[in-house]
């Protein structure tokens, strides 16, 4: 089920980016400080590329214990500093992908897409991967990580270039905002996780960035 999100999520996130929309506001600044159109079209297809390039990383022995797709996120640390070292190297990547251009990047996307669908064809349900930073989780739980950027970078994009946000998937959307809850928890605590829903006037900081 989730494997199955995750590719058509990935389609979605391929159709937008193949946009003529996107095409033609390639060097136009994005929603995002700091990437154009197309370094953030760049950024959106690594979600799909680092699936294929993961699967084949070889795994620890002993394996370590496997994390959730929320403790990744509080693994990897990501701040809302742009200028963070973890933050500038993914900008710089998808600056230098975007440099080779509209089509260059469709196709690069096209590829990936095309094998990660025949990877995870292949996987066995309990498939674990070590990913950035050696974390191991399972296939699956990864794969949620990669949902939410797919959403979350789907709709910067298509913001960005002035057209609707594409609904998905029942089962990504629920895969993403679970996760989402469950790392605003692991970062906030859940009292204020609590105030933040139901009581502002008693929260830190009202409705809280949780990536």
């Amino acid at each position: 089920m989730i494997r199955n999100a995750f590719l058509e999520t990935a389609s979605e996130a391929r159709a937008l980016i193949a946009t003529r929309d996107v095409q033609r506001l390639w060097n136009e600044p994005s929603a995002l400080r700091g990437l154009t159109v197309g370094s953030l079209a760049a950024h959106l297809g690594r979600a799909i590329s680092t699936v294929e390039f993961y699967v084949h990383v070889a795994l620890p022995d002993p394996l370590p214990v496997a994390v959730t797709a929320d403790a990744y996120y509080v693994e990897v640390q990501l701040t809302r500093d742009i200028d963070d070292g973890l933050n500038t190297s993914i900008r710089e990547r998808s600056i230098e992908a975007a440099i080779e251009g509209h089509a260059a990047v469709v196709a690069e996307v096209d590829r990936s897409l095309a094998s990660v669908t025949d990877a995870l064809a292949d996987e066995p349900s309990n498939r674990n991967v070590m990913v950035i930073f050696d974390i191991v989780m399972t296939l699956d739980e990864y794969l949620v990580t990669r949902l939410v950027e797919l959403a979350t970078h789907i709709d910067d994009l298509a913001f960005s270039v002035g057209r609707a946000t594409p609904v998905l998937s029942e089962v990504t959307r629920d895969c993403v905002l679970g996760a989402l809850f469950m790392i605003a928890r692991r970062r906030h605590g859940d009292v204020e996780v609590l105030r933040a829903l139901t009581r502002a006037e008693r929260s830190s900081g009202g409705v809280f960035p949780v990536l």
